[in-house]
């Protein structure tokens, strides 16, 4: 079966050794990536009662650090939709990329996206290899 031209348009012809060198260095990127985010997440981020409020920047500079915020969790998130396919940790990349973006209902999202306890096993037992506190359930 051929695929439509404009899926595979953008795509560039490169090698597959070149494709498996992306798969790889994307894999061990995100792995480094979501540890340190992971490391830094306060204790109490997805706790219902704990939702901060949203303050709008008063500065050019305040502008940009939120911006670049933003297209930096939609990096992430759009990795993590792409490891859910790929080898990586897409589940848990798809919720810190959520975690870094600003947009109405995202702590709903988050808050049921951990409510699995595989996720948040996965992440309090990273955190826990670093001496840093679990991370607190949803809800609770």
């Amino acid at each position: 079966m051929q695929l439509p031209s404009y899926l595979t348009d953008w795509v560039p012809d490169w090698s597959p050794w070149t494709w498996c060198a992306i798969a790889v260095v994307g894999f061990f990127g995100s792995l480094a990536a979501c540890a340190v985010i992971l490391l830094f997440v306060p204790t109490n981020y997805f706790v219902e009662h704990s939702k901060p409020k949203t303050v709008w920047p008063k500065s050019a500079a305040g502008w940009i650090w939120r911006i670049a915020r933003n297209l930096a969790g939609l990096v992430v998130l759009t990795a993590g939709i792409v490891m859910i396919f790929t080898p990586g940790q897409g589940v848990i990349s798809i919720l810190l990329g959520l975690a870094l973006m600003d947009f109405p209902g995202k702590h709903r999202i988050v808050r049921k996206l951990l409510s699995s306890g595989k996720v948040l096993g996965a992440a309090n037992r990273w955190r826990a290899k670093f001496g840093k506190p679990p991370l607190e359930e949803p809800g609770k």
